[in-house]
């Protein structure tokens, strides 16, 4: 699935490809696009509109970091690979 990330002024972020909302608090905002992990940070930071069946979220708020955290295997199921 294609996904977008448009960012307006820093203060309205627009994502496509989103596939569920896994935590929501004013500072942090954590979804699944595409099968990875994106986080939101910011202040003021509030879901404007969210719709799963189209796979898209809004977001207001002062938006100072879009990040896709990468999770690495552990070091035990890496060396017993």
């Amino acid at each position: 699935m294609d996904n977008t990330i448009s960012l307006i002024n820093q203060k309205h972020l627009n994502i496509t490809g989103v596939e569920k909302v896994k935590n929501v608090s004013p500072n942090e905002i954590i979804t699944e696009v595409d099968g990875q992990t994106l986080l939101i940070s910011g202040t003021d930071l509030e879901v404007q509109t969210l719709d799963l069946e189209n796979s898209t979220i809004s977001v207001n708020g002062l938006i100072t970091c879009i990040k896709f955290v990468i999770k690495k295997p552990n070091l035990i199921k890496r060396i017993f690979k």
